[in-house]
């Protein structure tokens, strides 16, 4: 659920600052901490119950807060680094929502891009125009940074108006999005979308095994942290579907 109403960016930041940094709390034994532990992303905890300084910020997010007494607060910047929003993501539940400043009335309906930083300076310095790997969640993002820069979360299945935004930056993307029916669906639409506007576009085709229940045992790209024997293959695609849109 998205919180894209007017909103005081500078109360989140205020609340952000004073969360608990990742180091400062005991380990986690779970997927998501371990992702955002090794980000390098200065992602902090905060818990609802406690008394913060300046927390008007919880009184937009309360249908949020209400189910997730701890939230990660995950910081969305430009690519010079400035806070714009944040998403936030529950610490013992997989609630999200998104919060962000107020935009002017013509671009308000453009979603959080979550990825951008000062590695996308130099995006524009190679010889050649390299690709965006969009996904969907920020988990998958920061898991695919560690393999290549310059990949961004969309936060759902579809680019939209993203489209539109990211096409100023290239015309080349490899899509990396779920491995369930919305995210093949959005692969699909994306693709038809990007194609017509001119661009070179390929996508990230995830490990297909499946559980004993018949559902596939990677349901996303962060889900390969559970089968570390599997990430060489899942390299190997990346940079394969990187080239042949690199190659257009």
């Amino acid at each position: 659920m998205s919180e894209l109403s007017k909103v005081n960016i500078e109360d989140y930041i205020s609340l952000y600052e004073q969360g608990l940094k990742l180091d400062q709390i005991k380990p986690l034994n779970n997927q998501t901490y371990k992702i955002f532990r090794a980000s390098g992303i200065d992602i902090r905890i905060v818990h609802r119950k406690n008394t913060y300084q300046n927390a008007q910020a919880f009184q937009k997010i309360k249908h949020f807060t209400k189910n997730n007494e701890y939230f990660y607060m995950i910081p969305v910047t430009t690519i010079k680094e400035t806070i714009v929003g944040f998403i936030l993501r529950g610490v013992l539940k997989s609630d999200y929502s998104t919060v962000s400043r107020e935009f002017s009335e013509y671009n308000k309906k453009v979603p959080l891009m979550f990825g951008f930083n000062k590695k996308f300076l130099k995006f524009e310095e190679h010889d050649v125009c390299y690709p965006i790997v969009v996904c969907e969640g920020s988990k998958d993002c920061i898991f695919l940074k560690q393999f290549y820069p310059y990949v961004v979360a969309i936060n759902t299945s579809s680019m939209g108006l993203n489209a539109q935004v990211l096409l100023n930056l290239t015309n080349k993307f490899v899509l990396a999005y779920d491995n369930d029916k919305a995210g093949q669906e959005g692969i699909l639409r994306d693709k038809k979308i990007l194609r017509s506007l001119g661009a070179q576009v390929a996508n990230l085709e995830l490990d297909t095994s499946l559980d004993k229940g018949g559902n596939f045992l990677i349901k996303d790209v962060s889900d390969y942290i559970k089968s570390p024997n599997k990430i060489s293959k899942l390299k190997e695609e990346l940079f394969y579907k990187l080239k042949r849109v690199l190659s257009f």
